[in-house]
């Protein structure tokens, strides 16, 4: 038994990623969505390792929420302050953070490095953090942080400067207007997941952008997107949702959890069958195969 913990959960199509590789690969298992809500995340935590649950995806709001009740986390992990993936040891999980890996995997896709680049990042929590590490990990030139609350924006900075002591800015809101070269500017805030609104509507602001992605992939469109691809410099300025990023992120999580390398023909088969999954609305979990 495999699944993800977050509040809401409705929306994943991470039991259809997870459930098609365990298909593919004749693994016996099945993954499943678990809403949890904010009270019960230890106790989720504690009876998911009690019934043996072999390993957890963490998604929004808990990817900070978790860590007191994990054995261990990983180095990386341990860096970014948040985990989106958890594997059971003996003594309780350990904490990994594969939204790094899945978010530089995206921007590839999308034709873009953060290597020599500035990196613009929306938001402040999990995500932001993993996003924060991946632009300088990836050689980003420097980064900027906008978010709502300014003292998050520059706890993030603070965390990210320990590591990578580079050109890091932090701004709100209301003063994103004044970022004269976004870059690659990565929306990483729940904005537009569960309502027609966006983080940013400055048109001028995001019309400046190299490339836009926004981490939310359900719904497939959110106004940010729909500002960047409808408004801004008419059509030419490249964007993406999370959908790439949510699928390599998960890679990655199953390679931990079953101790292997995907290989490259795999993991297009699989992302090919998930773009296929996609365009029919057909988001419920695949069928996984069961034994016994």
């Amino acid at each position: 038994m495999f699944g993800l913990i977050g509040h809401p959960t409705a929306h994943s199509f991470s039991p259809s990623i997870h459930n098609l590789l365990a298909a593919e690969l004749s693994h016996d298992l099945v993954y499943a969505a678990f809403d949890v809500a904010p009270d019960d995340v230890e106790t989720a935590l504690k009876g998911a390792h009690a019934l043996g649950v072999r390993g957890i995806n963490v998604t929004a709001p808990y990817k900070e929420a978790v860590l007191p009740f994990l054995a261990s986390i990983d180095d990386l992990a341990a860096k970014i302050g948040a985990v989106n993936t958890l594997k059971y040891a003996p003594g309780g999980y350990v904490g990994y953070n594969t939204d790094t890996e899945g978010l530089l995997a995206a921007l590839a896709k999308l034709g873009f490095s953060p290597k020599a680049r500035t990196v613009t990042i929306i938001g402040a929590g999990g995500a932001a953090r993993a996003a924060a590490f991946a632009a300088e990990s990836g050689g980003a030139a420097s980064v900027n942080i906008i978010n709502r609350s300014i003292e998050r924006a520059e706890e993030l900075s603070e965390r990210v400067s320990r590591h990578f002591p580079k050109n890091i800015s932090v701004f709100s809101l209301d003063d994103a207007s004044a970022i004269q070269s976004p870059g690659i500017v990565i929306q990483t805030s729940s904005v537009g997941m569960e309502s027609d609104a966006s983080p940013i509507n400055d048109i001028e602001f995001l019309a400046r952008a190299d490339a836009v992605l926004d981490i939310i992939y359900n719904p497939w469109e959110t106004k940010f997107l729909k500002l960047a691809r409808g408004e801004a410099r008419r059509g030419e300025l490249k964007t993406a949702n999370g959908f790439a990023m949510l699928v390599f992120q998960a890679f990655k999580s199953y390679e931990i959890w079953q101790d292997m390398i995907l290989t490259n023909q795999t993991r297009r088969k699989i992302y090919n069958s998930l773009e296929l999954l996609r365009e029919k609305a057909l988001w419920e979990p695949a069928s996984p195969k069961i034994s016994g």
